[in-house]
């Protein structure tokens, strides 16, 4: 934890009254050097003493990172004076002070639970940027003369530029990330896009175009297989890719869906699942047909509706057994259908057998009347009751 004597004695050697045009003296220069050096020793016997599992350290760095950056902003406006020469003391003090929070900044923040993840110092990120742009504009030339150059390298050099050269303030992780990513770049571009691939998901390049570009890349390895069970094993395959290059990071939380990898291995886990119901369907699809074509089956001529309401007039007439009335209708869908109707579900002939409407129930009775009248015409039954 930070002294409340670092903090005031910090800010008091940031705090000189430029216009006054008077510099700090010598010997207090020296009394506040000693204090912030026994402060700092004090904080980091402090540390040291207790468990680290106990203490949350990122608080301590972002106190420490203010005061660099009160320091640094002084320091910057001395430098813009005209008088500046007159401030040698306070130059030469603040550019100490500078350097022992820096170091006292790295001291802390290899304590803190994923390392990295803090914001820099202004000063220390100034240095850190101009070296990251130095980097790209050695790296950029001599890749474009290569002339293997393709769209994702064209994409991942928007992507770092970006990164570099925008405003934003990034954390020690990040600039540590893109130092690493610059460094290693071109062997994976020599290589090609598949090896581009893998480097995007390596140094977790967690940029939307380039998410859709991986996600392209897939769909167009999927259209190349007709076969779903070739599709799944493709998909497989690339799952191990995403797994093992994820574990290459080196990450605390590799599969983290935050992460480019992460999200790449949760699409295709979905593509995966996608195509197995699919697989499923066709094989219950299959299995209906086979079930239906393996034996003869009737064309009969009566709509559904009247034909469940013809088999329930047997059954509710004797004709027919009431005891398995499931399995009757089990037996008429599986052997017959109707025009429009090539397969007859069981549950749907039984439900429309009592679900009756008027004119259905009209029809059939017309049918009935028709095949007594077949009778009377065929056997002269027109004189009997």
């Amino acid at each position: 934890m930070v002294s409340d004597a670092l903090y005031s004695v910090v800010n008091q050697a940031a705090s000189v009254d430029l216009l006054s045009g008077t510099d700090i003296n010598e010997l207090e220069a020296e009394r506040i050097k000693r204090i912030v050096s026994a402060e700092i020793q004090k904080c980091k016997l402090n540390t040291l003493n207790q468990s680290a599992a106990c203490m949350d350290m990122l608080p301590t760095v972002t106190i420490l990172t203010d005061l660099s950056n009160t320091v640094f902003h002084f320091l910057i406006g001395l430098g813009r004076l005209k008088s500046y020469s007159r401030f040698p003391v306070s130059r030469s003090l603040c550019l100490w002070l500078i350097a022992e929070l820096e170091q006292c900044i790295v001291f802390f923040s290899d304590t803190i639970d994923g390392r990295g993840e803090y914001r820099l110092s202004e000063y220390t990120f100034t240095a850190k940027k101009m070296d990251l742009k130095l980097a790209f504009k050695r790296l950029e030339p001599e890749l474009q003369a290569s002339g293997t150059a393709n769209a994702l390298s064209a994409l991942i050099f928007k992507v770092l530029k970006d990164a570099i050269f925008s405003n934003n303030r990034l954390t020690d992780g990040a600039v540590k990330q893109l130092q690493s990513a610059i460094s290693q770049f071109r062997p994976f571009f020599l290589e090609g896009e598949e090896a581009l691939l893998d480097f995007v998901v390596l140094f977790n390049f967690s940029d939307r175009l380039i998410y859709t570009y991986w996600t392209r890349y897939l769909e167009r390895e999927l259209d190349t297989f007709e076969d779903l069970n070739d599709r799944q094993t493709y998909l497989l395959s690339q799952r191990r890719r995403l797994e093992n290059l994820l574990l290459k990071t080196g990450r605390k939380d590799p599969v983290n869906t935050r992460s480019l990898g992460g999200s790449l291995l949760k699409y295709v886990e979905e593509q995966y699942r996608f195509l197995n119901d699919n697989l499923k369907l066709r094989m219950k699809y299959h299995t209906l047909l086979n079930a239906q074509s393996s034996h003869k089956r009737f064309l009969i001529g009566l709509p559904v509706a009247q034909y469940a309401l013809f088999i329930r007039l047997q059954m509710e007439s004797g004709i027919l057994n009431k005891d398995h009335v499931g399995a009757i209708f089990s037996f008429f869908s599986d052997h017959f259908y109707t025009v429009n109707a090539k397969f007859i579900s069981a549950e749907s002939l039984q439900k429309k057998s009592t679900d009756v409407e008027f004119s259905t129930a009209q029809k059939i009775k017309g049918q009935l009347i028709g095949m007594i009248n077949w009778l009377n015409k065929h056997y002269n039954l027109s004189n009997f009751n």
